[in-house]
């Protein structure tokens, strides 16, 4: 009897914001390609086809992939009494099927599937490790089923139960080598960061002990390849089951003469109006890079590389260089030496860029059309002075000095006779190259921007915000030096893990 309460004592302790749990599912991929009709195939691997006809090809003998897997952990915090944010990491894997008995090309057969695998059925894979953020937003009363048998010290028997639904994005990186896949698709392509919205309808089973469990059913679908430059785009999709194994932590209240109470009292959680003067914790998030400057719209960029025309010999040119999507992950410092202001530190590894397409018409009467997708790695280092009007809810204005770490520039150009003729000679170049071999010298090492921007706290752990960076040119001043250079419109995550 004296355990029996004992376990109902503990069982009730009230319940926080924060939980971990593990998830997994079986998926049911299909996979859509798209004739991106940016170049012909490469010839020299001699299949004698075009985009088209490949592609059409494709379409007649690819299959759903299953089972399909994804596996990995998420960490929640409940935002508010309905909704709570899911991030984590989870490792995917899908692909698509192809029974060799439905391949009557025998180009196919012999240069791209292999004569060897007449008769089987071939898989071709895909692998990535996914960051996703996920909303979750609770359908229903709250606590409408916990409260009816509270009382009665059945743990497992009174449970809290809702309805949900989902929505976010899986932000997603490629971990197995280009030879993994199939050579015609991927050969010579560098991964991507790839995205994919993400969505789902579950149930919720929350018992009195911390320990719950949810059932989910979810889809995915990408609308940012993996393989953004493969001459054909490959978008996988899929339908799955899953299941999450969670537990919530302990509320911990600051008043040490506080006596628990029911969960339900602390749905929203803690909200103190006094902070610490000092925090430190995680920051990450992502950007959208754009490029500006006297040469942004500079047609002369496309034809740097490989090209087999000089800009001399363009009689007509057309293109535009736009943004791209990265990362950034680093750490935040804050010091308080004021009520309503304080200064901030934010070292962060980010990275900044763009891509750039372009048609060239040439005065021998060749058409080439380029496209080019540059990533740089940067060391940021932003110091901010942050106002704060309320406790809450912040805006604040900074500078910042980057350090150049890497890069890498991905080049493709194809040559037509014109716009619609693929002679036989037309060969597909492409370069994995990087910016110092492409634009004949280095990204500057050191260089200055400053930001604004504004955030919020929500709660003493979590807060969110979103800035707006500018930065000096790319590359060092100097005669014949493209002036271009990149703004970030970014948006951040921070844990706090210390506070004094």
């Amino acid at each position: 009897m004296l355990s029996s309460l004992h376990y109902v004592a503990i069982a009730q302790k009230p319940k926080g914001n924060w939980s971990i749990g593990l998830t997994g599912s079986v998926d049911y991929f299909i996979r859509t390609l798209i004739d991106v009709e940016r170049f012909n195939l490469d010839s020299t691997l001699l299949i004698g086809i075009t985009d088209a006809n490949y592609l059409s090809k494709r379409e007649e003998i690819d299959k759903p992939y299953f089972p399909g897997k994804m596996a990995g952990f998420l960490l929640s915090y409940k935002i508010s009494p309905r909704i709570e944010l899911e991030t984590g990491l989870r490792f995917v894997e899908g692909g698509s099927k192809i029974d060799m008995n439905n391949v009557s090309d025998f180009n196919l057969i012999q240069n791209v599937f292999g004569i060897e695998n007449t008769g089987e059925i071939i898989t071709n894979k895909f692998r990535l490790i996914e960051l996703p953020i996920i909303f979750k937003h609770r359908l229903g009363n709250a606590n409408k089923h916990d409260l009816a048998g509270r009382k009665k010290g059945v743990p497992l028997t009174s449970m809290y139960r809702y309805f949900f639904f989902s929505y976010g994005l899986g932000v997603g990186f490629p971990i197995n080598d280009n030879i993994y896949y199939n050579r015609i698709e991927y050969s010579g392509i560098g991964s991507n960061m790839g995205l994919s919205g993400l969505a789902s309808f579950g149930y919720h089973i929350d018992t009195r002990s911390p320990f719950f469990i949810n059932f989910r059913t979810h889809i995915r679908a990408t609308f940012l390849s993996y393989y953004q430059y493969a001459p054909i785009q490959s978008y996988y999709h899929s339908l799955g089951a899953e299941i999450k194994l969670g537990y919530r932590f302990e509320y911990k209240s600051k008043n040490k003469n506080s006596k628990a109470t029911d969960c339900a009292s602390f749905t929203d959680g803690p909200n103190s109006k006094s902070r610490p003067k000092f925090v430190f914790g995680m920051r990450y998030g992502v950007g959208i890079n754009s490029l500006f400057g006297e040469d942004a719209s500079n047609s002369e960029i496309g034809l740097k590389g490989l090209s087999p025309a000089r800009f001399d010999e363009v009689e007509t040119s057309k293109g535009e260089s736009s943004s791209n999507l990265t990362p950034h992950i680093g750490l935040h410092l804050e010091y308080l030496f004021h009520p309503n202001f304080a200064l901030g530190l934010s070292p962060v590894f980010t990275q900044r860029g763009f891509k750039s397409k372009h048609t060239y018409l040439i005065d021998d009467g060749r058409t080439i059309k380029t496209r080019q997708r540059v990533y740089i790695d940067y060391i940021d280092l932003p110091v901010k002075f942050i106002y704060y009007p309320k406790s809450k809810f912040w805006a604040h204005i900074g500078a910042t000095v980057s350090f150049y770490s890497s890069n890498r520039l991905y080049d493709y150009y194809q040559v037509y006779n014109s716009l619609s003729n693929f002679p036989v000679e037309n060969i597909n170049y492409r370069d994995n190259s990087d910016v110092s071999s492409y634009f004949g010298y280095n990204p500057d090492h050191f260089i200055l921007g400053w930001e604004f921007g504004a955030g919020v706290h929500l709660d003493e752990n979590v807060a969110v915000s979103a800035q707006m960076l500018f930065y000096q040119s790319i590359f060092q001043k100097g005669k014949g030096r493209e002036d271009i250079w990149n703004s970030s419109l970014q948006v951040s995550i921070y844990y706090f893990f210390h506070k004094q």
